[in-house]
């Protein structure tokens, strides 16, 4: 996937995506949305055209002037994408509002496709000729959105320690739980938990310290997070369900199904080697890929040169850490960024690396004979910055007792969710989707 810019004959910057080789197919995206719509059937048909998605005049990363959103203007927009790109004639795929900039552009710009394809919606002109009370409420925005925020709960649930955990909730079915990673919150599943919900209830909770839960000055080793965890799995009445985790999401993830075996029947981890065996196998190669977690556990410093230039710390991981940094989107990186600025934050994610030097290397050592019971899925970054492990699987066969596969995902740094969402969809499907039929 490549993304770039074209500037239009009257200087508006128009933002696309582009995938694929072929005869040209441009999707224009509907409200409230960007190209990033297209997500879900940009590959599969990029294996026969050059897939085009913009985001139109105003939308996503394209530029947003104070007029011009008629829609002769705005198919002119993409009639200038698709001649500078040189891929006329395309076939062109429109949903909702970009339907309608579709519709204008088959009628103005007619010798630039070969074909047209509309997605839920009549002309314009017969919409509002045929409008009455009935159908006037049907298209009320704020019914619109108010329909698309209700499918999302949230909640709070308060731990035996008292420890306030906050959670997304979507979907109905059996209980399948995600655990987020460093430096991010439960937002880094927004991409897969739509698809995950059409079989089961999907929670995606903020850990202990991290994004709206609380962050007390202790409690981050993991046998405490895990502990957490199954406090809300039984409070929500889940059990058992399916858990993945990525990065620390997916080292509290092994410590539950080691400590509450009986929550959950499958597991899937997301780009980690055991702590026990990152530690133990660490040299030099290895320190320099991973020389955050020795610098996290320096007491009081990383708090003291992160305070007020959390963007500056936070974005360079963001950018170093994944294939295609692109993928975490400014709305992303602004949600992390509005979480990890809140008091205590920074120091409550140091404090989860202190434990796993500590505590936690101390538990793991004390239970290097106990092994994970349930299937086990293990997926890592076949991109950028090397595995934990030479053998991924090979480190995790020796901690499982039951069935275990996994695979590198191409294409893919540490980011798994969010830059290759689809494969973790389609991964957790495969291995676990019969619980949700």
């Amino acid at each position: 996937m490549t993304r770039g810019v074209v500037r239009t004959r009257d200087g508006i910057r128009i933002h696309y995506r582009r995938l694929g080789r072929g005869p040209g197919l441009v999707l224009l995206h509907g409200y409230p949305q960007t190209g990033h719509m297209w997500r879900k059937v940009m590959p599969a048909l990029a294996a026969r055209f050059t897939v085009l998605a913009p985001d139109l005049r105003g939308y996503g990363d394209s530029d947003r002037p104070a007029s011009g959103y008629d829609k002769r203007t705005m198919a002119a927009d993409v009639a200038d994408v698709i001649e500078a790109l040189g891929l006329a004639p395309v076939v062109l795929v429109g949903h909702d509002r970009g339907a309608r900039v579709a519709h204008r552009l088959a009628l103005d710009h007619p010798g630039l496709l070969t074909r047209l394809v509309l997605l839920d919606i009549a002309p314009t002109y017969d919409v509002f000729e045929r409008t009455d009370h009935v159908s006037a409420r049907g298209r009320w925005p704020a019914a619109r959105v108010r329909s698309l925020i209700g499918r999302m709960t949230r909640g709070v649930v308060r731990t035996r320690d008292g420890i306030r955990i906050h959670y997304r909730r979507l979907g109905r079915g059996p209980g399948l739980v995600l655990l987020h990673g460093y430096p991010q919150t439960g937002h880094m599943w927004r991409k897969v938990m739509p698809a995950l919900a059409a079989r089961f209830t999907v929670l995606a909770p903020d850990l202990r310290g991290y994004g709206d839960s609380d962050r007390p000055a202790s409690g981050y080793d993991k046998r405490t997070m895990a502990a957490d965890v199954a406090d809300v799995i039984e409070a929500l009445g889940l059990a058992p369900v399916v858990l993945v985790g990525h990065d620390r999401g997916a080292r509290v993830a092994h410590r539950l199904a080691l400590d509450h075996p009986g929550l959950l029947t499958r597991l899937v981890l997301l780009d980690i080697a055991p702590t026990y065996d990152v530690f133990e196998r660490t040299d030099h190669v290895s320190a320099r890929g991973r020389w955050h977690w020795f610098f996290h556990q320096v007491p009081d410093l990383p708090e003291a040169l992160t305070a007020g230039r959390e963007d500056v710390y936070l974005r360079y991981l963001y950018r170093a850490w994944a294939w295609n940094p692109a993928a975490i989107e400014e709305e992303a990186v602004q949600e992390y960024l509005r979480c990890f600025r809140q008091p205590g934050a920074m120091r409550a994610g140091f404090e989860d690396y202190r434990a796993a030097a500590t505590l936690d290397l101390a538990h793991d050592a004390a239970d290097r004979d106990r092994k994970i019971g349930v299937p086990t899925l293990v997926l890592w970054g076949g991109s950028g910055r090397a595995p934990q492990a030479a053998d991924m699987l090979g480190v995790w066969r020796a901690r499982c007792g039951g069935p275990l596969t996994g695979h590198a995902v191409p294409d893919c740094g540490h980011f798994i969710p969010e830059e290759q969402p689809e494969a973790v969809i389609e991964a957790v499907l495969a291995f676990a989707g019969g619980e949700g039929a």
